[in-house]
């Protein structure tokens, strides 16, 4: 940030996913597609996004409170060449089940330095501390969304393949959908509707840590722990009274 902020050390860190696939997975470069379907940065929702924005936001009406007390301000920051679509998924299903204020902002290159030695993979602190030079008011959040490969040291191996990683009681998280989409797997991986579910409740995930919410122990909470599969997310479905008494609704 412009106003810098105190270092993120491994303490204070809270991953989640852990490893949801082997080493070996192919990389991005590998898997993704010649062409990407971003819009440009700012622009319109198109009809798509919109009734599925739409769609998200009538679902998730019944778990989020009718009159929340605050707003969270979250800044979503898309990194690199992540899907406008992506954003615009990811903000809805977060707003209808948290009393959060988001706007996504301008798009950001991948930094040089947060690659790694493996090809297609990219430092997940590093990318937080790239995230510190967005401006955010106090108590304001920053968001970080990718679609490449991201890591992070874990249990002595050096790249450890995440989710997403948020700083506890910090500003910062940053999430992937590479590994919610999982191209290595029979089929082609997983379709886009559930990658797209997978994208705003590790968002939300991510979002609490910031908070300082640590893994809930309630089964289905959005704060569970992933217990290093993307699978017990997709059996998730909203955040618990205690979760969610910490966003403020």
């Amino acid at each position: 940030m412009r106003r810098l902020v105190a270092p993120i050390t491994a303490a204070a860190l809270l991953l989640v996913g852990c490893r949801t696939a082997p080493p070996d997975a192919p990389s991005t470069s590998q898997t993704a597609p010649s062409a990407k379907t971003a819009a440009s940065p700012g622009a319109s929702e198109s009809p798509t996004a919109s009734a599925i924005t739409s769609a998200i936001t009538s679902a998730g009406a019944s778990s989020s409170a009718s009159a929340p007390a605050r707003s969270i301000v979250v800044h979503l920051v898309p990194l690199g060449d992540v899907p406008q679509l992506d954003l615009e998924v990811a903000a809805a299903g977060m707003r209808s089940r948290a009393p959060l204020s988001i706007s996504i902002e301008k798009r950001e290159p991948l930094p040089d330095a947060a690659k790694t030695t493996e090809k297609g993979r990219f430092s997940a602190d590093a990318l937080l501390t790239f995230l510190q030079k967005i401006t955010a008011a106090p108590g304001e959040k920053v968001l970080g969304v990718t679609d490449v490969d991201i890591v992070t040291p874990k249990n002595g191996v050096a790249n450890w393949g995440v989710l997403g990683l948020g700083a506890l009681d910090g500003k910062m998280c940053v999430i992937s959908t590479f590994r919610m989409r999982r191209k290595w797997e029979p089929g082609g991986g997983a379709p886009e509707a559930l990658v797209r579910e997978r994208l705003w409740k590790i968002s939300l995930h991510e979002i609490g840590h910031t908070l300082g919410l640590p893994h809930c122990p309630n089964a289905g909470c959005l704060m569970e722990d992933a217990q290093g599969t993307v699978k017990t997310v997709d059996s998730e479905t909203a955040l618990c009274a205690t979760c969610r008494a910490r966003f403020g609704n």
